[in-house]
């Protein structure tokens, strides 16, 4: 028996009366939560998918859909330590996909990060790979931090979502342009980020968007009509003069949100932007797997680790910074001969690490 442990809760849209910060907090912070969930659920068979998993009889394949738990800061896997002690015995199998790790400013090396974890921290690590025959990762960062810790039984896989296609309508398909932009925003540091902001903002033109995907996006705006404040301003564009209501208006005429998979993956497929750019992973993988090609930029580890082992087409934010026109984006957005390559030797990575753990990978169509 397979069972996915959930971490968030995937029905959101169905609670009507909840305002959007509530929703959010519902999945996690950040509705790019979804994304790696869902791409877990869908691309393996299961029989139940719940909280906590309680079955008296069966051997049971406990699956943990994981994102970049490894942080100093982060109470999941202090959550999950105290968790295995329900999971104790030879029925339960514990299979993580999608772990990764998350570097800081201070924090900025996967030794320096190891040494901040907590004692439940590191033992729920070391416990839950004694309990599977590997884990999925999403890089090499998040490889060295868990050789710090003695783990060895591991395959870097990247994301989850990664794999969700057989099917050919993918972003990797066509040639990216100008003509029409998806754009997320991201929200790590405000002060290098503030320039992207205000060159998509200023160079915006009919039919481009703003993806929103947590409160620092303030969807309060979008939904709720909550104007925005000057100290709002000075957080999010610290050494620019910008005009709160310029920010109002943008986020009011182009900002989108969306809380669950289809009807994101629905409004992406019907309005084919010509080109997916910005700051967060997720955002721009969902228009990956719309056939939308996507340029990360990347401004963080986690970024950088995700974007090396799937050689995602990228930017590192120092280089987006000094970009001219929306041209030169869409320009640095190819899929060459590396990534193709890199494609074909994921998915038998994936496969064969799903396989190993006793797991059934689904090919959708």
């Amino acid at each position: 028996m397979t069972y996915i442990f959930s971490m968030i809760a995937l029905n959101v849209n169905q609670k009507k009366m909840l305002k959007v910060a509530d929703k959010i907090w519902h999945l996690g912070g950040n509705t790019g939560n979804i994304v790696w969930f869902e791409s877990v659920r869908r691309s393996i068979k299961y029989d139940f998918m719940g909280g906590c998993p309680n079955f008296d009889s069966e051997t049971i394949n406990i699956v943990l859909p994981m994102a970049n738990q490894i942080h100093a800061t982060d109470t999941s896997l202090e959550s999950l330590n105290n968790q295995l002690s329900l999971w104790n015995g030879d029925r339960y199998k514990v299979t993580m996909i999608g772990l990764g790790a998350q570097l800081t400013a201070e924090l900025n090396t996967p030794k320096k990060l190891v040494a901040q974890l907590s004692y439940e921290q590191k033992n729920a690590l070391k416990e839950l790979s004694s309990r599977t025959e590997s884990i999925g990762i999403r890089g090499s960062i998040t490889a060295e931090c868990l050789e710090l810790m003695g783990i060895k039984n591991y395959r870097i896989i990247g994301c989850p979502s990664f794999y969700l296609n057989d099917i050919e309508d993918t972003g990797d398909d066509k040639k990216a342009s100008a003509d029409k932009l998806c754009v997320s925003w991201g929200s790590v540091d405000y002060a290098k980020e503030q320039h992207i902001r205000e060159f998509f903002r200023r160079n915006a033109r009919e039919g481009d968007i703003l993806l929103l995907q947590a409160m620092d996006d303030f969807p309060r705006t979008l939904y709720e009509g909550a104007g925005l404040e000057e100290r709002h301003i000075k957080r999010c564009y610290p050494d620019m003069n910008t005009d709160p209501l310029e920010i109002e208006s943008y986020i009011k005429t182009r900002g989108h949100m969306f809380f669950d998979w289809d009807t994101w993956q629905d409004f992406l497929k019907k309005e084919q932007f010509t080109l997916s750019v910005g700051c967060r992973f997720y955002g721009n993988m969902m228009s990956y797997l719309a056939g939308i090609p996507a340029l990360w930029i990347v401004h963080d580890s986690r970024t950088r680790e995700l974007c090396e082992a799937m050689a995602l087409p990228c930017l590192e934010l120092e280089q987006a910074v000094r970009m001219k026109e929306r041209a030169q984006f869409a320009e640095c957005c190819v899929y060459g001969e590396r990534f193709y390559r890199n494609k074909e030797k994921m998915y038998q990575t994936y496969r064969a690490f799903l396989k190993e753990n006793g797991i059934e990978y689904v090919q959708r169509q």
